[in-house]
């Protein structure tokens, strides 16, 4: 363990739990990580059974126990309130329905001690009958979850992984996770997006919770109607979280993923409920015309070549319209386009690492024309956020690279603060477009995949179109 330990919050949250609430604070208050530094909460929300009572018996007065009771505000009220209680560095939830195995806080405070980067850890859980019997012992198994670790908030928009009576966070994230919006239902998924925005997700072996499965669970358990009701909860806050979310750090294969899921499952719960699918998302007039200056923005994206910023624009038209019909189909083709070549250039090794802009050249061009990177390296500097990318065709690499050696020597390229250039050697045109390209430098006519650039012969010309694409 390590030698200082972070003081943790734990808020447990109870609707009508009587015969279950004292187990789960128990749990709480015996576990092994050092006492002084855990206090609990709960927050009774306006339960109509003994929940009251039975807290006020056990608890009131308790130094280490905290009892808010208020009128039902729902799930989320209750999180919300119990979150505004917070005094430790770390924050864990519990259901007042669950129960804690002994080592849970000693295991996950461990790693964010540890772990400055990290800002959650979580674990797998157990999942118990009402009377504690194990039904399945690993919840993550269970539920067939594709685990993600590191920056994870794609793969999590896609699908939530992270339960929140196994986690634990930092409560310097509080500002952000609180307060959670009332139409989100699940309040773990929402803390643990906000949180993966920012920082890494990590997990743990072994299970941190019994998760007590007893019919009016509000998701693990449910079937047949009740599973696809749960559904249309889950793909709304997908498209939220597609809409408000910052994911313009994540790889773009993860958002058309992420995007995808909220689709289908859009559709299918709309078929296993007997609904249309516009009655699982309300448009509006507004949003529709928002979704519409997103996929123009995205084909425009799309015609000059820049495939990954017109993913990411079709993603965002359907987080304002997931029933556009043609951004939904402009992104599934160009995802497959994507696709094919990036396996293609895997096979080779892969795209070299750029700036954020990149003017393609051609290297038999400028062997042929050293003036033009004579030209290029005058009006750019390594202050530039732009990157020179001269293509080259595998095969003529041997026989180019020396003239072109010499031209960048003569153009003063290998100096101190010159204009990024690298020779890159690729069999097509094609996966030049995996760049974030901005235009294209050259006095001939480009190749067809790159005919939607803009094509410069004038290396003075280039810094205005810097701007829009850095």
């Amino acid at each position: 363990m390590p030698r200082s330990l972070p003081s943790v919050t734990v808020v447990v949250t109870a609707y009508n739990h009587e015969r279950f609430v004292v187990e789960a604070v128990d749990s709480a208050l015996a576990q092994s990580y050092p006492a002084e530094l855990v206090d609990v909460v709960v927050v009774n929300d306006g339960s109509a059974d003994g929940t009251r009572r039975v807290l006020d018996d056990r608890f009131a007065g308790h130094p280490r126990v905290r009892l808010v009771h208020q009128e039902n505000r729902g799930f989320v009220g209750a999180v919300n309130r119990g979150l505004e209680e917070v005094r430790g560095e770390l924050v864990a939830l519990l259901d007042a329905d669950d129960t804690w195995p002994l080592d849970r806080l000693d295991r996950l405070a461990t790693v964010l001690a540890e772990r400055p980067e990290v800002g959650l850890v979580h674990g797998d859980m157990e999942i118990v009958d009402e009377a504690g019997g194990v039904l399945h012992e690993s919840f993550f198994a269970y539920s067939r979850f594709d685990l993600r670790t590191g920056r994870v908030l794609a793969p999590l928009i896609a699908q939530c992984f992270i339960s929140g009576g196994a986690s634990l966070w930092r409560a310097e994230f509080l500002d952000v996770v609180h307060p959670i919006p009332e139409e989100l239902i699940y309040p773990d998924w929402y803390i643990g997006s906000r949180i993966a925005e920012r920082a890494e997700i990590r997990h743990v072996d072994g299970s941190v919770n019994q998760y007590r499965m007893h019919g009016a669970n509000m998701g693990l358990g449910g079937s047949g109607k009740k599973f696809f009701a749960d559904m249309r909860h889950n793909v709304r806050i997908q498209r939220w979280m597609l809409g408000h979310l910052d994911t313009s750090g994540e790889p773009v294969d993860g958002l058309w993923t992420a995007a995808s899921a909220m689709v289908s499952r859009t559709e299918r719960c709309a078929l296993e409920l007997g609904l249309r699918p516009t009655e699982i998302h309300a448009v509006t007039g507004e949003q529709r015309a928002a979704a519409a200056e997103r996929a123009a923005e995205a084909r425009a994206l799309l015609d000059r070549g820049r495939l990954d910023d017109a993913m990411r624009a079709y993603v965002a038209a359907l987080a304002l319209d997931p029933f556009d019909g043609g951004a939904r189909a402009d992104l599934t083709v160009a995802a497959a386009r994507r696709q094919r070549l990036v396996a293609a250039v895997d096979e080779r090794g892969g795209v070299p690492e750029t700036r954020e802009a990149v003017v393609v050249a051609f290297a038999a061009e400028l062997a042929a024309a050293p003036e033009m990177l004579a030209a290029y390296a005058r009006v750019m500097s390594d202050a530039e956020p732009v990157t020179l990318l001269i293509a080259v065709a595998p095969e003529e690499a041997d026989a180019l690279t020396p003239a072109l050696a010499d031209a960048a020597a003569a153009a003063g390229l290998e100096d101190g603060g010159a204009a990024d250039v690298l020779l890159h050697a690729c069999a097509t045109p094609d996966e030049l477009l995996l760049a974030p390209l901005c235009a294209v430098y050259t006095r001939a006519e480009p190749p067809a995949p790159l005919h939607g650039l803009p094509r410069v012969d004038d290396a003075g010309e280039l810094s205005a179109l810097l701007p829009a694409a850095a």
